[in-house]
């Protein structure tokens, strides 16, 4: 499409150029000092009656005559010329508002696409706030957890972490869970450090048995760090029932 407008344009441009080219050409010719120099001088009886001036004056009289045929020709050029130009300048404002519509449309296409992602993206929140208000928020953590590939990994398959490791792995977990350890000692400010960790691991899903295996103690010794744990909780939340175990409660904090 724009190959077959700048052909087009470059047609009329010769055109233009050859209409011009004929009317300087008139002009420079009905200026020519060949056509007479000064003022017309009326002849007298006794010249006119002579054979040699009367030829003169009727080739001079043919002369002007051309003359202003020839101008009045180069006025018409010219005034066609300026038809033509006017002409070139509103097929080209046509092309200019025809190519602006495409990129409108472009762009309201582009807009489309991002209003169906958008829409998409609300729907996929709108999801997630369900489940959040009907008690699916370990089921949703789950989700989350299968998609950030460390702790995925290390919930499939525990193993021992260095202290540079354990350290990354908490980072790791305040990326994905907003700040983890930090609200949650806000929200109780009695938790040291170590217990903070205990509870980013716990917070992954690992079992009792698997902490043990990433932090590297026994197994009861993790038991009673998750009672103390409990118990400084409670002291904010208040006493824990049956049905609710501090697992379930740092998971879903």
């Amino acid at each position: 499409m724009q190959k077959a407008i700048y052909k087009d344009f470059k047609t009329l441009s010769k055109r233009f150029h050859i209409i011009a080219l004929v009317i300087v050409t008139l002009f420079l010719s009905a200026c020519n000092e060949n056509w007479g120099k000064g003022d017309f001088v009326y002849p007298t009886e006794e010249e006119l009656r002579d054979p040699k001036l009367q030829k003169q004056l009727v080739y001079e009289h043919n002369q002007l005559s051309l003359k202003y045929k020839i101008m009045e020709h180069a006025y018409g050029f010219g005034l066609l010329f300026l038809i033509e130009v006017g002409v070139v300048a509103l097929y080209l404002y046509h092309i200019n508002v025809q190519d602006k519509k495409r990129k409108l449309q472009a762009y309201a296409m582009q807009v489309q696409e991002a209003e169906n992602v958008i829409a998409s993206k609300q729907h996929e929140i709108s999801g997630l706030t369900y489940q959040l208000r009907h008690g699916d928020k370990l089921k949703l953590v789950d989700q989350i957890i299968q998609k950030t590939e460390p702790l995925y990994q290390l919930k499939s398959h525990p193993q021992k972490l260095n202290p540079d490791g354990l350290l990354e792995l908490e980072r790791e977990v305040n990326r994905t869970f907003d700040d983890y350890e930090k609200r949650l000692a806000a929200f109780v400010p009695t938790l040291t450090d170590s217990e903070l960790a205990l509870c980013s691991l716990i917070k992954v899903g690992l079992s009792v048995k698997d902490i043990a295996t990433v932090i590297c103690i026994e197994p009861a010794s993790v038991s009673r760090r998750k009672l103390r744990i409990k118990d400084k909780v409670a002291s904010v939340v208040g006493a824990f029932d049956a049905k609710r175990t501090i697992d379930q409660w740092l998971r879903e904090f």
